[in-house]
């Protein structure tokens, strides 16, 4: 298989080799042999997370982020760490903790993974609205500034992680809905503690075809209106060909050219954009094209 990859991209360059912004792909515990064809950008799909690093408590499993790290490095592209701190991606085992004891693990896989990683970004916290941390009141709780928890976690990962830009991410947030308002407070309070460097977008692939442009652009440009760097740190390409291939077609310009964004990491690789046997999907070959193109040129 990684041989028919190889030589489905020999010769070529990054999609967005003459670009001012990147634009990456996620892998888990393997990097495939095609991916510096396509990509120069790279994030960890789930390895970076709380209960996949640290399934047993005080037992670390860098593996799976490991690969995208390392990846990183030999390939001199930015590592994007998605994403320390949600809801979902809190262990079984933390909730059978003293509230003591849950902060003092909190603090503990921070400085673990810090220690681990020199990443670009840091999701440090994704989903704070849909889907915040259970340990919320070992944090701080809302506190003064209604999120005093997140407040207390950014801070530990700026210890942590002083070379890198803090993001703080959510999904469903280019519908023009109220997670849009509640996702800019808790932007905000980060900002105004200097505690967050930009903003990650994520979009589920089920949610795409759904979007539409006008809200798209005004939603992006609510969230640039912080004054913050923007970034789609998980734009899930969808499975259908047919159905991907013209949402692709109609959303990624209006992504690519906002002014706010500066970069793109697709969530969907092989086989949603590359086959298994190494044979590139229309949607694949529309992004090369257009990226190739002067529509494409940022």
């Amino acid at each position: 298989m990684f041989a028919a990859l190889v030589l489905s991209g020999m010769g070529s360059v990054p999609l967005a080799k003459n670009s001012s912004k990147f634009l990456g792909n996620v892998v888990g515990a393997t990097v495939p042999a095609s991916f510096d064809t396509y990509w120069n950008a790279i994030g960890t799909a789930n390895g970076g997370e709380w209960n996949v690093i640290e399934a047993t408590r005080g037992r670390y499993n860098f593996a799976i982020a490991d690969a995208a790290a390392n990846h990183s490095k030999l390939s001199k592209i930015p590592f994007n760490l998605h994403a320390l701190f949600y809801g979902a991606a809190e262990p079984g085992w933390v909730a059978r903790l003293s509230a003591a004891e849950q902060k003092a693990t909190v603090d503990d896989f921070i400085k673990a993974v810090g220690a681990r990683y020199t990443p670009d970004f840091v999701e440090v916290a994704a989903n704070p609205v849909h889907n915040p941390v259970a340990i919320r009141p070992a944090l701080g709780g809302d506190g003064t500034t209604g999120y005093d928890w997140l407040v207390y976690l950014y801070k530990a990962a700026r210890d942590a992680f002083p070379k890198a830009k803090l993001l703080v991410s959510e999904y469903d947030i280019l519908t023009g809905n109220a997670t849009l308002s509640a996702f800019l407070r808790v932007v905000n309070v980060l900002k105004n503690q200097k505690l967050v460097d930009g903003i990650g977008v994520t979009v589920q692939g089920g949610n795409l075809a759904r979007l539409n442009n006008v809200t798209v652009v005004a939603s992006l440009n609510s969230l640039g209106g912080t004054g913050l760097p923007v970034y789609l740190t998980s734009l899930e390409t969808a499975a259908a060909e047919a159905t991907e291939v013209g949402v692709i077609e109609r959303l990624f310009p209006l992504i690519w050219h906002n002014a706010a964004v500066k970069g793109v990491i697709l969530n969907g690789y092989i086989p949603t954009l590359l086959t298994p046997g190494g044979e590139e999907r229309e949607a694949l070959r529309w992004l090369k094209a257009y990226l190739d193109s002067a529509a494409g040129k940022v």
